[in-house]
Formats: C-alpha cells, sequence, structure tokens
C-alpha cells in the first residue's frame, strides 16, 4: 500500500470515529400514531468547530442484512409506503457552534383517505461544506482531506396500528471474518414494523450478549442477523434468546427461544 493510500485510510477512520459522535440527535427514532402529527428533535454541536447542516426528509429503505439504501424512483416509494412528501421540517438549515442545540420541529401532512399501514421515512442532517480552505503559505505539495458527514434518524407514521408476530430461527454457529457469530433470522407477518433488541441470556438470567436497534420492515418481513459471541465460554449451556420491543413499538416482547450451543 504506497503512502498516500495508506494516509487516506487512517483518515477516513479517524475522520468517521470522530463524525460518529461530532452531532447528537435526541430521539433517535420517532413513532407518530394515528391522530399524532408533530415531534420535535434536539440536535447538539459535540465537535469543536462550528458546523452547518441541511435538514430535510428521505426515503430509504432497509435490505435484509440490515444496510439502507436510497429510493431510486416514486414507484418504489409508493409500492413501499414511503413518505418524504408528507414531512414538513423547520428549520431547514442550521449553523451551530461547538455545545450550541437546536430543536428541529416535523409535521406529518398525511394525504386523505389513507389505508391503514405503516409509513416511514427518515430525517437527514447533512453536513455543508465550509467554503475553500486557503493556504497562504504553502511549502510543496500537500494533501487535504475534509470529510462531510451524514446522519439519518428513522421517522415511522401508523394508523390503525396492530402489533406484528415476530419469529425467531434457532440459532447457528457460523464465521464472518474469521470471527465466530450466531446467525439467526428474524420474520414478521403485518403491516407493521418491529424494533427493539435482542438479548441472550445465561442460564443465571444474566445478559451475555445484546445487539439494540434490530428492526424488521415490512417491505422485507425478513432481517438477517449476526451476533459474535464467545464460543468456548456457553458450549453445551442453555441459553434465552429475546427479541424486545422498544419503548415507542408498543410491544413489550417480540418472542423469544431457548437453545445452546453445541
Amino acid at each position: 500500500m504506497s503512502r498516500l493510500r495508506l494516509f487516506m485510510f487512517l483518515a477516513l477512520v479517524l475522520f468517521g470515529q470522530s463524525a460518529l459522535a461530532s452531532l447528537l440527535i435526541t430521539p433517535f427514532r420517532i413513532v407518530l400514531n394515528d391522530n399524532e402529527r408533530t415531534a420535535t428533535v434536539t440536535i447538539i454541536n459535540n465537535g469543536t468547530e462550528t458546523n452547518s447542516y441541511r435538514i430535510e426528509a428521505i426515503d430509504k429503505y432497509q435490505t435484509p442484512d440490515g444496510k439502507y439504501h436510497a429510493v431510486e424512483n416514486a414507484q418504489q416509494s409508493q409500492a413501499q409506503n414511503f413518505m418524504k412528501d408528507w414531512v414538513y421540517v423547520r428549520p431547514r438549515q442550521v449553523t451551530l457552534a461547538p455545545g450550541q442545540k437546536q430543536q428541529v420541529r416535523l409535521s406529518i401532512r398525511r394525504p386523505i383517505g389513507i389505508a391503514n399501514g405503516e409509513y416511514r421515512t427518515h430525517l437527514s442532517f447533512s453536513e455543508l461544506p465550509k467554503g475553500k480552505r486557503f493556504d497562504p503559505n504553502p511549502q510543496g505539495a500537500k494533501f487535504q482531506l475534509f470529510m462531510l458527514t451524514t446522519f439519518t434518524i428513522p421517522v415511522q407514521y401508523r394508523q390503525g396500528f396492530v402489533a406484528p408476530q415476530v419469529s425467531i430461527s434457532t440459532p447457528i454457529v457460523t464465521q464472518k471474518e474469521g470471527q465466530d457469530v450466531l446467525a439467526l433470522r428474524l420474520q414478521t407477518d403485518g403491516k407493521f414494523a418491529a424494533f427493539g433488541s435482542l438479548k441472550i441470556y445465561s442460564n443465571d438470567g444474566d445478559v451475555i450478549k445484546e445487539l439494540s436497534n434490530v428492526a424488521v420492515y415490512p417491505e422485507n418481513k425478513i432481517r438477517d442477523i449476526l451476533m459474535p459471541i464467545e464460543l468456548e465460554k456457553f458450549r453445551n449451556k442453555p441459553l434465552l434468546l429475546q427479541y424486545q420491543g422498544h419503548k415507542l413499538s408498543g410491544v413489550r416482547l417480540y418472542n423469544e427461544i431457548g437453545f445452546s450451543i453445541p
């Protein structure tokens, strides 16, 4: 690997890690039901520089492996109940000094006569360029890397909510990138998403593994999960896997399954 490529790789890693903490967003998910139409999100610049952000609704869909992708056309958006065109955001752009916070208000204007079901979009916070940076005393060739980050949170509107039923496949042991993992599948029915945390309990009731923010959306109905685990500590011992609902989901426990690792 050349020195330039190595520098770019290390810069991406370091900038990526710092970017994760540069904008704090709460709540990290918005769920509106039936007659609820408005919500407020608080953002805080947790970095060391003044940053500006563009705020907008964007439609994204999730694949069974948990990755998100932008919706590419209106036909896909309509077929899968996405709703960015219903969402109005104020303000649409903010500039925050280090430590400064801002409340962002969103409202949903749903069409008349929509069917019961779940409609979804994402609220996006995109960092804007700071303008051209000029070095008044250049000393030979220099490499400058400026990372612009985007943060998104899901926004769900549910009309006529009915809790989805979730089945859990028996976990099996496999490997990913040389690491032991438990592979399992969540499968739902109906028109509404399931979202919450997966927790594995020992026979003593201790949580030995937790995976938070696990969602299964109606357009997929399945979610494939890989959970790293230390196999030797838990072989041939009774374990309990629970899929627990988030406090906004309206469900305390979706399902649970007992298993052991041979």
